[in-house]
C-alpha cells in the first residue's frame, strides 16, 4: 500500500474516472487500474463495483475512504509542518499599537522580528492609547501590543 495509490482510490471514490486520474497525475489508465486492484487484494475484498463506465463505492470502500481522507489529511498536514520549517516564513502581521509605544518598543520588535523572518511584512496601525482593542476586536489586527 502506497500513498500514490490511496490518493488515486481517493480521486475515484469522489467521482474522478481512472482515465481523468490518469491525465492529471504522472501514470496511465491500466497503472491506476493495477493500484486499485493491489489495494483490493491487500484488503481481501473488493473497495469499487463497474457500473456501466463509472466506478461506485462498495460498502468496504466507503469505510475504507473515510480512513484514507483522514490519513491522507494528516499527512498532507505533516508534509506541510515540515515545510514550514524549512521554507522561509511569508506573509503579513497586521500589528495595532498604542500610540505611546510606537517611538521606542515597537521599532524594536518589528527590527528584531525582521532579523529572524525576512519575508513576513508588517501593516501598522497606531492607535490611540484609549482604542487600543479596537483594531483587534474588529479583526482589522492580528496582533495588539499595549499597556
Amino acid at each position: 500500500m502506497d500513498t500514490d495509490s490511496l490518493r488515486w482510490f481517493q480521486q475515484v471514490a469522489d467521482g474522478t474516472t481512472v482515465t481523468e486520474v490518469s491525465e492529471l497525475e504522472p501514470v496511465t489508465q491500466s497503472g491506476v487500474s493495477r493500484a486499485l486492484a493491489r489495494l483490493e487484494a491487500e484488503l481481501g475484498t473488493p473497495l469499487l463495483r463497474r457500473h456501466g463506465r463509472t466506478l461506485r463505492m462498495t460498502h468496504a470502500g466507503a469505510v475504507f475512504k473515510r480512513h484514507v481522507d483522514a490519513l491522507l489529511h494528516q499527512l498532507d498536514d505533516g508534509i506541510a509542518a515540515v515545510s514550514q520549517l524549512i521554507e522561509p516564513d511569508t506573509g503579513t502581521v497586521a500589528l495595532a499599537f498604542q500610540h505611546s509605544l510606537g517611538t521606542w518598543l515597537v521599532p524594536d520588535l518589528v527590527r528584531s522580528f525582521r532579523a529572524g523572518h525576512p519575508q513576513v511584512r508588517f501593516q501598522l496601525t497606531q492607535v490611540r492609547d484609549e482604542l487600543h482593542s479596537e483594531p483587534l476586536d474588529g479583526g482589522q489586527a492580528d496582533l495588539e501590543i499595549g499597556t
